[in-house]
This record gives C-alpha cells, structure tokens and sequence, in this order.
C-alpha cells in the first residue's frame, strides 16, 4: 500500500490495498492447512483489531491521514529495527514488547486509516507462533479484516470504482508473487524469515515517510 500510494491518491490506494488483500487471502487460505489453534489464535487478534477499524473508521474522516500514516510508518521502524538487532539488544538488557491485544487493537486503527495493519500485529505475535502459524495466523486476520476495511471505505466514500481496473491489471504479477513465496517458504529458516519481513516493514515505512511529508 505505502508503495502504490507514492503513485495514486491515498483513498485510492487504501481502497486498492483492501480489496488485494482480500484476493490474496483468499487464496492464501485456500492453499494453507490452517489449524484450530491458528483459527482460534486469529479469533483472538481479530476481536481487538476490529475494535481498533472502529475507531480508524472515525479517525479517517476527522483528521489528516498524512499525520496517522508518519506515526505509523515511525512505530514501524521501532519496531522492524529492534526485531533486526534483537538478539544483540537482548544481550543488553534492551526489550521491547508490544502486548498481542494492544498490537491488534493499533493494527486494526493503522490497517483502516492507512492500509498498514501488519506491523503492530506483527510485532506483537512474533515469538508467539512458529513460521508456518505465523503466515496462517496473519493470512486470517487480514482476509477478515481486509472485508470489514471494504466495508468501512464503501461507508466513507473512500472507495472508488477505478480501484477493479488497477486490481486486475496488477493481480497476475502478485499471484507470482505468491508462488515463489510458497517455493521457497519450506526452505527458509525461522531467523531469516523474520528478518526478510522486518526489512519489507522497514522499506514500506520510509515510502510512508517520504509521500506523507511530500518529499516526493
């Protein structure tokens, strides 16, 4: 979402980013054994993150989006630059945790006034599933989360018809997307997984930065 927003308007953009995140969960969920433990663990997250749509709901059509989406993509680098040092911060008595209900219920606000849900839900869950629970436990929550945002943006006016055109014509090059993250996600390990998202988070919070401050 911050990348495609650098090019398109933001509503558009939000809107775009809702409804390819329903698409690719979707599909995500079709292809993935997910567990009654990740169902339930997606249950519990979901509870607070739609909460937090709630008040983004009314965040979105009160004040500046541009405001919202600094201190988003700002959280963002917190949290991606710690969990890429961890291990040595850890030496040095340097922990930051973020509870998985606080998490949620930020990532719910971020996710409808900015398309970024991920990274506060992210850095709460992590350490709490293994890689494989980790991809099928996010994959729930924002399929779900990405129709109740359709919904919140339908409701705001934020979403637009020019949004099925874009969604097509860009659909095909993330389904390969897709399937090179599946070839590759059995060979990957738990550390570097972590650290390739943490990185991704870090890169879509300084496009954030950078479009939200008009440096570009």
């Amino acid at each position: 979402m911050p990348a495609f927003s650098v090019v398109f308007s933001p509503y558009l953009a939000l809107g775009y980013s809702a409804v390819m995140d329903g698409l690719v969960g979707a599909y995500m969920m079709y292809a993935s054994s997910i567990s009654r433990s990740d169902i339930e663990k997606s249950g519990h997250i979901l509870f607070y993150a739609v909460l937090g749509a709630g008040l983004g709901g009314i965040i979105l059509t009160s004040i500046s989006q541009n405001t919202v989406l600094v201190v988003v993509a700002l959280l963002t680098l917190i949290f991606g630059f710690y969990y890429l040092f961890e291990n040595s911060l850890k030496s040095k008595k340097i922990i930051l945790k973020l509870p998985l209900p606080v998490g949620s219920v930020i990532g719910g606000i971020a996710g409808v006034v900015s398309g970024i849900s991920g990274p506060p839900i992210i850095v709460a869950l992590t350490g709490h599933a293994d890689k494989t629970s980790f991809r099928n436990i996010l994959v729930t929550v924002f399929l779900c989360m990405s129709i109740l945002k359709i919904g919140i943006y339908i409701y705001t006016g934020v979403f637009s018809a020019q949004i099925l055109p874009l969604v097509l014509l860009t659909f095909p090059s993330v389904a390969a997307g897709l399937w090179c993250g599946y070839k590759i996600h059995g060979r990957v390990s738990e550390v570097a997984f972590f650290k390739c998202v943490m990185l991704i988070l870090i890169l879509a919070a300084l496009i954030s930065i950078i479009k939200a401050t008009g440096m570009i």
